[in-house]
């Protein structure tokens, strides 16, 4: 597959993620007291990288958050 056809199948958002750990019951509300490992993903594409952000008291049980890992 072409660079450009890659670069334009991310910007439509159909990255192709890599993921550190697969999600458990536990990344939705760990516990404070738990040593919490932060799942990552990143996309072997355009290099986009992505972090777990458990979701505490909204509607929303967690969301991947752009940004530095």
């Amino acid at each position: 597959m072409s660079k450009s056809i890659r670069k334009v199948l991310c910007w439509f958002g159909l990255h192709q993620w890599r993921q550190s750990r697969e999600l458990k019951v536990v990344d939705l509300f760990p516990p404070p007291w738990l040593k919490y490992d932060r799942p990552t993903r990143y996309c072997i594409r355009c290099q986009k990288k992505e972090h777990w952000l458990p979701g505490y008291g909204g509607s929303e049980i967690g969301c991947w958050c752009p940004g530095d890992i």
